[in-house]
């Protein structure tokens, strides 16, 4: 099963849409023994990642328009009897070669929430969008959520629609190792309690809210909050706002943490805050999961799907909403276990095992057609 895939988020983004490129690569190749990839990039020669891929057959491009046009003759060529676009985008032209397509969506953000994206690339990014929804055989969308933002926005046929969620590292399965947790905590200063927060630190992520929620309560009621991610303009909002509330003390900021370290992070919290506006899927709220800590999150968008009922769900416009949130969860241990119980239950659905299957089975679907 020869399958093709856009390959330029694989080798040259390191988070995100190229963490799930890798992963779902890495996990197909374990499964099927048949499953023969091919990855198309430019510039594969300066990747990170062209060591982890360097068994696996690759096709590199070159030239202004390859990845829009150039690459449909390479596809052809190769023999692919998939092409699968990982992020996004299928070449143009691609409907007309005999090659079956798949894309992968992951979000309409920039529709739902325009105001965070500059109108040139908003109108670029929804000219990419449309085609490859319309031309694709398949298109997997990480969530429900985004699923139905795709039939109301794009009037995309629920029919050619799979929900296949985003795969994680199995690093976040591994059993909690106390060496390595007091490891991590003395690295990293970490407080014995406190809640954590991991994604990169954007508007749209809210990281805000919760240092206005944390202001908002009686300093009996606080504990600690430590922050894993980087951003630029909202960051240093954000670092404005915990000198202006005087929560210096009680705020740590991580900015480079390694992926194997971040297991003890989340084994240790208290809980994870995502309070996001929007999420085409929310993979730190699995992350979490997994590492049995319970989430306190957003019930917008797909995170109350993917959080099922190991989580605490709140308004994110509402500070005052998960100040409480906030509040009951550290002064309740009970409640604490509980939501890990459920929660750790819950996400087992989204084992990569699972989740690899049945990307296998839609490119099977596609051959048996």
């Amino acid at each position: 099963m020869r399958i093709g895939f856009d390959a330029k988020r694989l080798y040259h983004n390191q988070t995100g849409l190229g963490v799930y490129s890798r992963l779902l690569v890495q996990t197909l190749r374990s499964l099927d023994a048949e499953f023969d990839p091919v990855l198309f990039s430019k510039a594969i020669g300066k990747s990170p990642h062209a060591s982890t891929f360097s068994e696996v057959s690759s096709i590199e491009g070159s030239g202004l328009l390859w990845r829009r046009r150039g690459i449909v003759r390479d596809i052809v060529a190769s023999g692919c009897q998939v092409y699968h676009g990982l992020s996004h985008e299928l070449p143009w032209g691609i409907e007309r070669v005999g090659v079956p397509t798949v894309v992968t969506i992951h979000d309409l953000v920039f529709e739902r929430d325009p105001k965070l994206y500059p109108w040139i690339d908003r109108k670029i990014y929804r000219e990419k969008w449309k085609h490859s929804t319309r031309v694709a055989d398949l298109v997997v969308c990480v969530s429900d959520h985004t699923r139905q933002d795709l039939i109301e926005l794009y009037h995309t046929s629920a029919e050619k629609i799979r929900v296949v969620a985003p795969m994680h590292d199995p690093h976040f399965e591994l059993a909690a190792d106390p060496g390595m947790q007091d490891q991590i905590r003395k690295k990293y200063s970490l407080p014995e309690n406190y809640f954590l927060y991991v994604g990169s630190v954007t508007r749209r992520k809210n990281l805000l809210s919760i240092l206005r929620a944390m202001h908002s309560l009686a300093p009996s009621d606080r504990i600690p909050l430590v922050v894993i991610g980087s951003g630029g303009k909202y960051l240093h909002e954000c670092r404005a706002a915990m000198q202006s509330f005087r929560l210096e003390q009680e705020v740590t900021f991580c900015q480079e943490v390694p992926n194997v370290e971040l297991p003890p992070f989340y084994q240790m919290a208290t809980a994870l805050i995502y309070p996001s506006f929007y999420e085409g899927f929310g993979i730190p709220v699995i992350e979490s999961l997994f590492c049995h800590s319970p989430v306190i999150t957003s019930r917008s968008s797909s995170l109350p799907e993917a959080a099922g009922p190991g989580a605490i769900l709140v308004d994110p416009a509402d500070v005052h909403e998960l100040a409480d949130a906030m509040r009951r969860l550290a002064s309740d241990e009970e409640l604490q276990k509980s939501l890990a119980v459920l929660g750790h239950d819950y996400v087992k659905r989204y084992s990569n095992t699972e989740l690899g299957q049945q990307i296998l089975k839609i490119y099977r679907d596609l051959l048996a057609f």
